[in-house]
């Protein structure tokens, strides 16, 4: 199954990465690119790390995506810098504890995060999955996933959106806040969330058409 960065229905995404707090629409988003069809924002925060958001139109229906996010043993073929995409754990048929693994580039060490996962289906047809590391369910996983070769990252908030436009056409929404922690600069991190995010959607709309 498949949920950064990742984004169980497995989430993953990864993405790198990933905000559920989210859910409060920011006061502000700032245009930074619209490439392939992908349009990106991204959100001052006082840590001066960035949230992102980004949007895109696709080929596609809301069936294909969930089964998109439920197969995490493809995960790495579309999740930006995946290495590995588990789920540990289904509490519910809408709920999924998910273990996931990004590279990282030389010399920083790769990042993990661990993440508790909701999903439901709306009364319009549309279809919302949150991720969030703040979860009692996670405290069993925390010391047993731990490992000296990867970074956690911490404060994983994200949410997707997706609606339907035609029988053959979804438009599709992610908004997410992370931090990676370590020593890498917050305008790396920062450049490198983008990228991913672009990356990131860019393979999912391949994947989905």
């Amino acid at each position: 199954m498949a949920l950064n960065l990742i984004f169980k229905v497995p989430a993953t995404l990864s993405m790198s990465l990933m905000c559920v707090a989210l859910c409060a629409e920011p006061a502000t988003w700032q245009w930074v690119s619209s490439k392939q069809e992908v349009d990106l924002y991204k959100q001052e925060t006082e840590s001066g790390l960035i949230r992102i958001k980004a949007h895109t139109v696709s080929t596609g229906t809301i069936s294909a995506f969930i089964a998109l996010l439920h197969d995490t043993e493809h995960a790495s073929l579309w999740i930006d810098r995946a290495v590995k995409v588990e789920v540990l754990a289904q509490p519910s048929e809408t709920e999924f504890i998910v273990y996931t693994e990004f590279s990282a580039p030389w010399p920083l060490k790769n990042r993990d995060m661990l993440t508790y996962s909701n999903y439901q289906s709306k009364t319009d047809g549309s279809f919302e999955f949150d991720i969030t590391d703040q979860h009692i369910l996670l405290e069993q996983y925390q010391q047993q996933l731990k490992s000296d070769n990867t970074i956690r990252i911490k404060d994983v908030r994200a949410h997707w959106q997706v609606k339907a436009l035609t029988d053959t056409t979804i438009e599709i929404e992610y908004q997410a806040f992370a931090d990676p922690d370590g020593a890498a600069p917050n305008w790396l991190v920062n450049k490198m969330v983008l990228k991913s995010a672009q990356n990131t959607f860019v393979n999912m709309r391949a994947r989905l058409q």
